[in-house]
């Protein structure tokens, strides 16, 4: 792993009020300050993190100067300098400088840069690593939230916006948890076992509200079951939505606040509103309305009939009465029936006309006959006889006209 200067500022800059500018300063000025310490012979003891110190050891006698920059030290050949040096039996020193700076305690600054720095930012490589990327941000946000034992909440906590830490912490443990949940809730509906593993960010995209968010898609393939999704191809759980912020003059994406589940993922999600900003690649087909098509008939509404017309029908939903209206004339002999009758379907008719009300409550098939003597518009009720209801509960409403 290969963390430059910038990168280590910028994450150090994430947990304070500082600037990268001037969280970088503060770095160097720290570690110039180590190093002059520990050259001048001291130590740098940091509370709950260690003790630093140059140890001297005791210099060995080169031996062997093969006059290509390189001495024997007992068995061994090692690189003394690119300029000839003093060894054990050459009288000739170029330069006594040389010797002494080949004998001065090499700090390992390098050691303390990285240790100091990981006590100051207390957060995973992986963070470091993704920041000022956009998909590799994302990809870091989510490796840690599914982090084991737990969520790395600190090192997400680098990768957010100021506000989004300002409105759940910092770190930000409920929003995180509200993450999981979530996805967790997307995964046991589809049978997904592991969603570290089987969720991953697909291509990003505009936030179509136009707030300057970009919305990175986390997707997993289809086990089965999506409409329009062939079995495999990649369906979109949820979006995380990401805010690009000015750093020094470098513009880095960062998490931010709200996070969308994919439209008609969740039953939950599918009749709500805004849920196309994060769109599953689903497209869902529509659940028939329970009943015939001539529903919704039940009081106060109504359809109708015609003389001479016959028409499919089932008793559905549960509790269905079916209203319907049939125009009349004076002078017309006409008969109505149900018949046809499929499932466990029994039915009873009722009919209102200026005459008085006819009824047939004997269950099974009904047949209700009469002779109009007025014009009106006749209004036909029928129910079912013995409380059966469903699909399958059907029966044909039919009306004759007769000599």
């Amino acid at each position: 792993m290969t963390l430059n200067k910038r990168q280590l500022a910028a994450a150090a800059a994430r947990r304070t009020d500082l600037t990268r500018q001037q969280t970088q300063a503060a770095l160097e000025a720290i570690l110039d300050t180590i190093a002059e310490t520990l050259a001048a012979g001291g130590a740098v003891h940091l509370a709950d993190f260690g003790r630093f110190k140059v140890q001297d050891y005791p210099g060995r006698e080169l031996q062997a100067f093969d006059g290509q920059g390189r001495c024997r030290v007992e068995t061994h050949r090692v690189r003394c300098s690119g300029r000839r040096p003093s060894c054990a039996g050459d009288s000739e020193t170029e330069n006594p400088d040389e010797e002494k700076e080949m004998n001065r305690p090499r700090l390992p600054l390098y050691g303390v840069i990285l240790l100091t720095l990981a006590a100051i930012l207390a957060c995973s490589p992986a963070a470091l690593e993704a920041y000022g990327d956009l998909i590799a941000t994302a990809q870091a946000v989510w490796d840690c939230t599914w982090a084991r034992p737990e969520p790395d909440y600190d090192a997400i906590s680098v990768l957010c916006v100021k506000n989004l830490l300002a409105t759940y912490g910092d770190p930000p443990v409920t929003y995180v948890d509200s993450i999981r949940a979530t996805t967790q809730e997307i995964a046991a509906a589809w049978g997904i076992t592991s969603p570290t593993r089987h969720l991953h960010p697909g291509a990003p995209y505009p936030k179509p509200d136009g707030s300057g968010r970009t919305m990175v898609p986390y997707r997993f393939a289809n086990p089965g079951g999506a409409y329009g999704v062939p079995v495999g191809e990649p369906v979109t759980g949820l979006c995380l939505e990401f805010e690009t912020v000015d750093d020094g003059g470098t513009p880095v994406p960062l998490l931010a606040d709200g996070y969308q589940v994919g439209d008609y993922v969740l039953p939950t999600t599918t009749p709500q509103a805004g849920y196309a900003e994060c769109p599953s690649g689903i497209t869902p087909t529509p659940t028939p309305a329970p009943g015939d098509a001539y529903e919704d008939d039940d009081p106060p509404s109504h359809s109708a009939i015609g003389v001479g017309e016959s028409q499919g029908r089932t008793l559905e939903p549960d509790g269905d009465v079916d209203v319907v209206h049939l125009w009349v004339w004076s002078g017309l002999h006409l008969e109505v029936l149900t018949a046809n009758l499929g499932g466990n379907a029994s039915t009873n008719v009722e009919i209102a006309t200026c005459s008085g009300t006819l009824y047939d409550a004997d269950g099974g098939a009904a047949r209700l006959e009469w002779l109009s003597v007025c014009d009106e518009v006749a209004v036909v009720t029928v129910t079912s006889a013995n409380g059966a209801y469903g699909p399958g509960e059907t029966y044909t409403l039919q009306v004759n006209q007769l000599p």
